[in-house]
């Protein structure tokens, strides 16, 4: 199943090694009918840290540059699939583990493959591929799952987190030149606004794309969805419960990384209140442990997650807060959503 696919039906799928600006590779041929794909779906693969054994790659999980030009991949991709087949044929990535060639330990099953996966989760969905596939479950330095150790990689928990909260709806976030005043001791906050439609000239300002010169926090990246629907919120609404439940009413999901070492942002979220009041907030904020960026442990709020001796998956329950300005510790992400 695909990382981001709310439901998967039969496709016709190929696979395309080679996607360039003259046509969709080798899964490109026409049927005979007016050049059109005999295709529902085309895939391509996608590692942003290049060769498993590389050098530097903590730094390479933790450069804007690097990301970006995974972001920019996909947006080639999605552009030349679409041309090639007058948008019926939709683009996906069938592999990515990060570094080819198995991974690296202490990188792609650490902490720090956190910042690179779940860029490419909100890159997918922002430049409108079907699906992902994580390579690997089992086996190499990039699986989920943790044979020797029994236990999940950060990037297990991560997709669950995906999964339970955004939706596949992609909303647009633009980082805006205006800069709020900073709380004491924190960076200069920018302000990103989210919305369902596409601002005029914002193309190049985009959040988790090329930043231009002069726009705040580029060490900060933001993704937005409508927030995933949660089972049996009528009935919590019916019970007279006032606490923020997930998308009861339409809510908003914001996918926050801090890729900066030292510098803890605080980030004004625009476009999400409904009224003058705080808006009710639920923090599900990801950090290394003591044992460091490389280890393959992750908190949530600053409790370790670790499985139980059967197997048992702990609990991921998130923190309350309200308010529409969110703070970000340095190397760390989030989840945080607006229930309403």
């Amino acid at each position: 199943r695909g990382f981001l696919s709310a439901s998967w039906e039969r496709r016709v799928m190929s696979l395309s090694a080679f996607l360039d600006q003259h046509g969709a590779g080798d899964g490109g041929d026409g049927d005979g009918d007016g050049g059109r794909l005999p295709l529902d779906i085309l895939s391509h693969h996608i590692y942003p840290l290049g060769a498993g054994d590389g050098r530097q790659m903590v730094a390479r999980s933790l450069d804007p540059k690097k990301l970006d030009s995974a972001v920019g991949k996909l947006k080639a991709a999605a552009r030349v699939i679409n041309a090639s087949s007058s948008g019926l044929v939709a683009p996906a990535v069938s592999e990515s583990g990060g570094a080819y060639n198995s991974g690296q330990r202490g990188v792609t099953d650490g902490f720090v493959s956190s910042f690179w996966f779940n860029d490419l989760l909100g890159a997918l969905a922002r430049h409108g591929h079907a699906f992902g596939c994580r390579q690997a479950i089992l086996g190499g330095h990039y699986a989920l799952l943790d044979l020797r150790r029994r236990q999940p990689a950060p990037d297990f928990y991560s997709l669950l987190l995906w999964r339970r909260l955004m939706s596949p709806k992609s909303l647009r976030v633009v980082k805006l030149k205006r800069v709020l005043r900073a709380a004491s001791g924190l960076a200069a906050a920018p302000l990103l606004n989210i919305s369902s439609a596409e601002p005029d000239g914002a193309e190049e300002e985009e959040s988790g794309g090329n930043h231009r010169a002069g726009i705040t926090a580029p060490l900060l990246r933001a993704y937005a969805h409508c927030a995933r629907s949660s089972p049996g919120h009528a009935a919590h609404a019916a019970s007279g419960d006032d606490s923020p439940t997930l998308n009861a009413w339409g809510g908003v999901a914001v996918l926050l990384l801090n890729l900066a070492p030292s510098i803890t942002h605080g980030v004004g979220l625009a476009g999400l209140a409904r009224t003058d009041a705080p808006p009710p907030r639920l923090d599900f904020l990801l950090t290394p442990t003591r044992a460091g960026l490389r280890a393959p442990r992750v908190a949530l709020n600053g409790v370790e997650l670790r499985a139980a001796a059967d197997g048992t998956l702990p609990p991921l329950p998130p923190r309350r807060s309200s308010g529409s300005t969110v703070e970000l510790p340095p190397l760390s992400l989030g989840f945080f959503v607006f229930p309403d």
